[in-house]
């Protein structure tokens, strides 16, 4: 392991002694060389060097240099440096010090022996490489065989801290444990440790330990015979945590058993078993990928030979993005499945199972400046009612609302630029099955529509606009080809804003302003000729007919109010009515007249009152009256004494109130909650509906939550009617996946 590597640094120290053994021999060789051949004649041939001992002595000399710049980057100190010659010892003791490259020891004393390369450090050593730490009470180390041992050591690994009574690395990578204990608690002693008598650590990767013991205060409360878990920082691959459960479909099981790959940098692949009892062992395979932002997708299936029912069962998922070019992207969703009860049987998410309807789809878009074109074929399934629907294809154009003469530039708006253009158009080709039928339908819907907003006298808005559709079939209810479908609507609507400042105020609101929008439309679309002879085809209805006026006027009265420096604006009340006028109808063709009140003085009060009358007979129709209450506070200021955000408290009460009318009953309920610490480390919330009509709770909510430092403990019981569930959790913070809940016994090692 990469931390226990850090021992290589403590045989830095021994480096310049032996340099300074070496260059004593070489002198002495020298010194007697020198002697031999101070007769150049007496040499001879014999003191010749041949070319082989010059390329020694340069081989050498580049040796030299090689140590000599590795001497330079070790560093080290002592009070106290002795020599020991008989035993071959080096000591470095009264705080020890060594550095060699990213490696640093410090201990109260380090010996090295240089006959046999082991150097040892004592007094609790502490070693460091770059961000990894590990300390103990003593370790060995070989330079030569690089193996050693930490007696203690104790280290931090990816989410909590490692110890083990005796670590001995036996290989490059590779260490073995004896009496390990894991833990994401920082307390003294910890307040819970996973224990094995024996594990193996590949650095980097994965440890494997067995067996593994749960202990809670020292006391063990769990175990299993074997585990492995992940210690790489960052997205690595390893084993995911399984859940074991049981049910009254699948009797017991272990669902996820996975195994995560991370393939590279910018895929994954997932493979996972789920076991039944009952149903047998299922399985399904995962893989992702993602290159931004030009590329990214998901492809999974599952496979089961279900034993109870004796049936080979499998779903198939695909989803694909990719952008192509500039403003160009591709998206591709695929969902198949053997059954359409196969959701049903195999999904946890309720969400899940209650969908029964699957799609499978391509798009190809394209957008310009204020333009788009979309290409989709898609197949939709109903599981429900078997039945199938195809869109091949479906093609789609859309031009955004754009002036119809532009305005030059540098120059501003002049009436004639205020006309407005949009445009869009639609070929679709639908084929519809069942179990009885199967039918194909096409055609093509166009939509124009103009408006241009304008301003008359600087206070009245005006906004005519006229929509213009064309739809044309493969054919009509009748067999005819190619029939066209012509329609037209239009609407013109006129509105402005009047407004009023007081001169004075009241106290700290300082003035009042009253805001009146009156607003007057006018709708008109004509009756359609035979609209029964046109079948009904995605994106081309017309709409009905109408000739109508419609009314509303709204009131609102603001205020400022002074906090020291600085103002705030208050919406103190907002009232609005409306009321229109159908020309078709030929009885009582006016409308309800609406009236809506809202209160709300204070961003903590709320008041909402809805109306709504008959203008013939002036009797009520409808009356509904919502009242708000929250408040909210925090209990401590900036940070919590465990260095989490402020506690807060908060209290919401809702009463909402419905008059009878006619045959309906009168309704008038309370909604509460309170959700607040009430000490350090407890919190509760409550929440209910209580019904005065008839004078009972209709539900209630109670949940508890516990921090306990490491451990957080959550508690929740809800009651409903007559029905009534409780549920609790108690989970490790930074592993969730490690938690006891009610009913089953989730436990897991990191």
């Amino acid at each position: 392991m990469k931390r226990i590597l850090l021992l290589l640094g403590i045989f830095l120290f021994i480096l310049p002694f032996v340099k300074a053994e070496e260059e004593t021999i070489k002198i002495e060789k020298k010194v007697t060389k020198s002697d031999e051949t101070t007769d150049p004649e007496e040499k001879g041939e014999e003191g010749k060097e041949t070319e082989e001992e010059e390329v020694g002595k340069e081989e050498k000399g580049k040796e030299e240099k090689d140590k000599k710049e590795e001497i330079d980057e070790t560093r080290y100190s002592a009070k106290k440096i002795e020599f020991i010659i008989d035993k071959d010892l080096i000591i470095l003791s009264d705080s020890a010090m060594a550095h060699y490259k990213s490696i640093t020891v410090i201990a109260e004393s380090i010996e090295y022996n240089v006959k046999t390369k082991v150097v040892k450090a004592y007094g609790h050593p502490f070693l460091i490489d770059d961000e990894d730490t590990i300390t103990g009470i003593m370790m060995v180390y070989n330079i030569e065989t690089k193996e050693g041992m930490v007696i203690t050591g104790k280290t931090t690994i990816e989410k909590g801290f490692f110890t083990g009574d005796t670590i001995i690395k036996v290989g490059e990578k590779i260490l073995n444990v004896k009496g390990g204990d894991f833990t994401t608690c920082s307390a003294e002693p910890p307040h819970y440790t996973f224990y094995s008598k024996r594990m193996k650590v590949y650095a980097n990767d994965m440890v494997v330990c067995e067996p593994v013991i749960l202990k809670i205060q020292g006391i063990p409360v769990f175990a299993i015979p074997f585990w492995f878990f992940p210690i790489t920082k960052g997205r690595h691959s390893g084993f995911l945590f399984p859940k074991v459960g049981k049910g009254s479909g699948e009797g017991r099981y272990v669902r996820n058993l996975s195994y995560f790959w991370a393939t590279n940098d910018y895929s994954d692949i997932t493979v996972t078993f789920d076991i039944f009892e009952k149903k047998g062992i299922k399985t399904f395979l995962n893989g992702r990928y993602i290159v931004n932002p030009f590329l990214s997708g998901e492809i999974s299936g599952s496979y089961i030979n279900d034993i109870s029912i004796k049936s080979k069962r499998w779903n198939l998922y695909m989803n694909h993005r990719q952008t192509l070019g500039k403003r160009l992207s591709i998206t591709a969703h695929a969902n198949f499945l053997s059954d359409k009860n196969y959701n049903v049987d195999y999904s946890e998410e309720e969400i899940v199972q209650l969908n029964k309807e699957i799609e499978s789809y391509v798009s190809i878009s394209k957008s310009w400046s204020g333009a788009n074109v979309n290409f989709l074929i898609n197949e939709k399934r109903d599981l429900a009612k078997n039945t199938i629907d195809r869109r091949m294809p479906r093609i789609g154009f859309s031009l955004s609302s754009r002036r119809i003469i532009p305005v030059k530039k540098d120059a501003s708006a002049k009436w004639y630029n205020q006309p407005y253009i949009s445009f869009s158009s639609k070929f679709i080709n639908k084929t519809h099955e069942d179990e009885d039928t199967t039918f194909t339908n096409y055609g093509l819907a166009n939509n124009i529509k103009l408006q241009a907003p304008l301003k008359i006298l600087s206070y009245i808005n005006i906004s005519p606009s006229v929509r213009l559709l064309e739809n044309i079939y493969d054919r009509d209810v009748y067999g005819n080809p190619h029939p066209v479908r012509s329609y037209y609507s239009t609407s013109v609507s006129f509105s402005t804003i009047i407004y009023g400042i007081s001169k004075g105020g009241i106290g700290k609101f300082e003035k009042f302003r009253h805001i009146i929008k009156p607003s007057l439309s006018y709708n008109y679309s004509p009756e359609e000729e035979h609209p029964e002879k046109y079948y009904a085809l995605e994106g081309m209805g017309v709409g009905s007919a109408q000739k109508n006026i419609a009314f509303s006027l709204s009131n609102s009265v603001q205020t400022k109010m002074k906090f020291g420096d600085k103002e705030k604006k208050i919406d103190i009340i907002n009232m609005k009515t409306s009321v229109s006028y159908n020309f078709k109808k030929e009885t009582e063709p006016l409308s309800s007249i609406r009236n809506t009140f809202e209160i709300e003085p204070i961003k903590q009060f709320s008041t909402r009152v809805q109306m709504e009358h008959n203008p013939y007979d002036r009797k009520l129709k409808n009356f509904t009256v919502n009242t708000t209450l929250r408040l909210q506070g925090s209990l401590t200021k900036g940070e919590n004494g465990n260095g989490g955000m402020s506690k807060q408290w908060r209290i919401n009460v809702t009463h909402n109130y419905v008059k009878g009318i006619g045959e309906q009953i009168d309704s008038q309920q309370l909604f509460g909650g309170i959700d607040t610490w009430v000490t350090e480390n407890w919190k509760i919330g409550y929440k209910t509906r209580y019904d005065f009509k008839e004078n009972n709770l209709v539900n209630q909510t109670l949940s508890i939550y516990r921090n306990i430092h490491c451990w957080e403990a959550q508690f929740s019981w809800n009651s409903f009617g007559g029905r009534w569930k409780y549920d609790f959790k108690i989970k490790i913070k930074k592993i969730p996946e490690i938690k006891v809940t009610k009913g089953i016994f989730g436990i897991f090692i990191p």
